[in-house]
């Protein structure tokens, strides 16, 4: 049976894996020497839902162990949520997938591109016409990965910051 996901759980997952430092990304975040005599062991830069290692992607640290285990089962990592839900992993409420997979999506470019910096800004636009800039070109890529966080938190509840490690 598929796991229903909710943005709140994301959030929450994710905060709690950013203070615990086991989100995939800070696989990534070593000097690049170390990042080197490491690829033999695990991906560069790939994001996997479950490292095997506690370490997992921004939807990894949300998922419940039965998920990550048919994952494994299938040997299967769709790249996305999109990918969970067709294959039956996942369900999401269609009010929240568009807010998953943007944290999703902030999560695997900090991965790819520790050091790196926003090249777009991260906007949401509201019903109304409205913008918001959620985080502006030169933000480095944790901090919009946290940015991105506390604002779908602010959105549903949850004003409190992400812990900064």
């Amino acid at each position: 049976m598929a796991q229903h996901l909710t943005l709140r759980e994301v959030i929450d997952a994710n905060r709690k894996a950013l203070a615990e430092r086991r989100l995939g990304a800070f696989l990534f975040t070593r000097p690049v020497e170390e990042e080197l005599s490491q690829l033999s062991e695990k991906p560069a830069n790939r994001c996997l839902y479950d490292y095997g290692d506690g370490h997992g992607c921004a939807i990894g640290v949300a998922l419940n162990p039965e998920t990550i285990a048919e994952i494994h089962r299938r040997n299967h990592n769709p790249v996305n949520v999109g990918g969970l839900m067709r294959n039956g992993l996942i369900t999401c409420e269609d009010s929240e997938v568009i807010a998953i997979s943007r944290i999703q999506r902030a999560h695997d470019n900090w991965a790819r591109d520790p050091h790196g910096k926003l090249r777009d800004d991260i906007c949401h636009f509201d019903l109304d016409g409205s913008m918001t800039v959620i985080a502006p070109v030169g933000t480095p890529l944790r901090e919009a990965f946290e940015k991105l966080l506390d604002f779908y938190g602010s959105l549903i509840g949850g004003a409190h910051e992400t812990p900064s490690s």
